[in-house]
C-alpha cells in the first residue's frame, strides 16, 4: 500500500467518523420556541412584576418569569407543543390562557390585559392561539422582523 493510499484511507475513516458523530449529536436536540408579551391593565398601562407561569399541557413542564418595568416578559427554550399561560399581579384578576401553541424557532407574541379585581378571581381564555408571532433575524446592525397574524383556533 502506497503512502497516498494510506493517507486517503485514514482521511476517509476520519470523515466517516466526523459525519457519524455530528449526526448523533444533532439528533440529541429537540426543536424549541418561546413565548413573550407585554402585560397591561384595562387603561393600557403596563404592569411590572407580574408573575408569569408557562406550563406544558402535554408534559407538565413549568417555566416561570416576571414582567419587567415595561411590563415585558419572555420565556425561551420551550419544547414545541401546547401550553397554558397563567399571569398574576397584585390588584388584578388572574388570567389563564390555554391551548397556546409554541412553534420551533419562533418566539410568539402573547400580549395580555389583566382585568382589575382581587387575585382570587380568575379570567380563563380557552383554545385561543396567540394573537401574532414574529421571528427576528439580525443582519449586520439591522434587525428584520417577520410577523404572522393568526386566527383563533376553530373548534
Amino acid at each position: 500500500m502506497t503512502c497516498f493510499e494510506k493517507c486517503f484511507r485514514s482521511f476517509c475513516i476520519g470523515l466517516v467518523a466526523v459525519l457519524f458523530l455530528s449526526t448523533f449529536a444533532m439528533g440529541q436536540t429537540s426543536p424549541t420556541g418561546g413565548l413573550s408579551g407585554v402585560i397591561t391593565d384595562p387603561s393600557r398601562a403596563v404592569i411590572p412584576n407580574a408573575a408569569v407561569q408557562v406550563k406544558s399541557e402535554e408534559t407538565g413542564l413549568v417555566r416561570k418569569s416576571k414582567s419587567n418595568a415595561e411590563g415585558y416578559w419572555e420565556v425561551r427554550v420551550l419544547p414545541v407543543g401546547k401550553y397554558q399561560v397563567e399571569i398574576e399581579a397584585a390588584g388584578f384578576q388572574r388570567l389563564v390562557q390555554t391551548g397556546i401553541a409554541v412553534e420551533a424557532a419562533v418566539v410568539s407574541w402573547l400580549p395580555a390585559e389583566l382585568p382589575l379585581g382581587a387575585v382570587s378571581e380568575t379570567v380563563t381564555v380557552v383554545g385561543e392561539d396567540f394573537f401574532c408571532s414574529h421571528t427576528a433575524w439580525h443582519i449586520g446592525d439591522a434587525v428584520v422582523l417577520k410577523w404572522r397574524f393568526a386566527e383563533p383556533a376553530k373548534r
